[in-house]
């Protein structure tokens, strides 16, 4: 499969009806491009991992291949027309946008999401602290809290996967100082949401609690949690210092399905960063899957892969929906 057919794939009526009411139509003004052949650029962004907007813009101008892939004539936009789409869509576009292609990779049955693992990963703000030494000082929303190593000021990704195609499912970006558990029940109201029946919730010890455990049991599902090490419940299944997994078979076996969403988390460490303090932080949102901002053209060296767009955070994982689902329903790779 290539890269036209998989950007063929997303010509649906309605993302295009919903893209297209975003921009005028009749009146002064120059005629847009495509707002659909725009989305497309950016997941070719992600696709071809391409670092910044220029360089995108270039290769659509250059390569005229990529530039037919995505719907453009013999005109193709500016790296800035790419910042006005971004801040055009919002946080509530692009929520609906990964909604529908999730639910058309469900009805495809590339994601089938009977099995849900759940972790959540830290991302680094790029400020100082402020004062207080709690919040950031150009950036506020973010906070201390405890990181990989030591304590970070930044935020934490909390996303529910699906075990077999590892393609996430729900996500919620929260200050680092929040506990995992208590995103844990909201995770799970928006996998039901989507009209997943999953029978098995997989996470790490750090979710090992009663309300977890009751609230997997609350939607008819098992939950796969170890229990701490300083337990001292028998026959538990419980992950050592070599990270082996030791219990009933059955459970151990289930459990190691959980770096599903390992892999998807692993490239999101990294920095959350923005070139103007006003724009730091969830609230201004950062840039798919790309080492940038969303909102801006420049990147900072060694950032890695993330997207998080919205106030509140509205993480979507384009190049590992594509990668992974097409991959899962046995279309081949990209």
């Amino acid at each position: 499969m290539n890269i036209k057919q998989v950007l063929d794939s997303i010509n649906t009526r309605r993302l295009h009806s919903l893209l297209t009411n975003l921009y005028h139509r009749v009146g002064p003004g120059r005629e847009p491009y495509s707002p659909l052949s725009m989305l497309k650029a950016q997941l070719l962004k992600h696709l071809l991992r391409i670092p910044s907007d220029r360089r995108l813009a270039l290769r659509l101008k250059h390569d005229r291949k990529a530039a037919k892939a995505c719907g453009f004539g013999k005109h193709t936009p500016s790296h800035g027309l790419f910042t006005h789409l971004r801040h055009r869509l919002g946080e509530e576009t692009y929520l609906r946008v990964f909604h529908d292609l999730l639910q058309r990779l469900l009805k495809l049955g590339a994601v089938k999401g009977d099995i849900v693992a759940v972790d959540s990963t830290h991302i680094k703000a790029y400020s100082q602290r402020s004062m207080d030494n709690r919040t950031g000082r150009s950036d506020p929303d973010a906070r201390v809290g405890r990181g990989k190593r030591g304590f970070m000021l930044g935020y934490r990704v909390h996303t529910a996967c699906c075990a077999s195609s590892e393609m996430p499912l729900a996500f919620a970006v929260a200050p680092c100082n929040m506990n995992d558990k208590s995103y844990f029940k909201p995770l799970l109201e928006k996998v039901r949401s989507l009209g997943v029946r999953f029978k098995a919730v997989l996470a790490d010890a750090q979710y090992s609690s009663m309300k977890v455990r009751e609230a997997a049991e609350a939607y008819g599902a098992e939950p796969v949690i170890p229990v701490r090490k300083d337990s001292r419940v028998r026959d538990a299944l419980k992950v050592g210092k070599d990270f082996v997994a030791r219990g009933a078979r059955r459970l151990a076996e289930l459990f190691n399905k959980r770096w599903s969403v390992e892999r998807p988390l692993q490239p999101c460490e990294g920095v959350a960063y923005a070139r103007r303090p006003q724009a730091q932080g969830p609230r201004a949102g950062l840039d798919p899957c790309v080492p940038e901002l969303h909102g801006h053209g420049s990147c900072r060296p060694g950032a890695r892969r993330i997207l998080i767009i919205g106030k509140r955070g509205v993480a979507a994982y384009f190049s590992s929906w594509w990668r992974g689902g097409f991959r899962s329903a046995g279309m081949g790779d990209l």
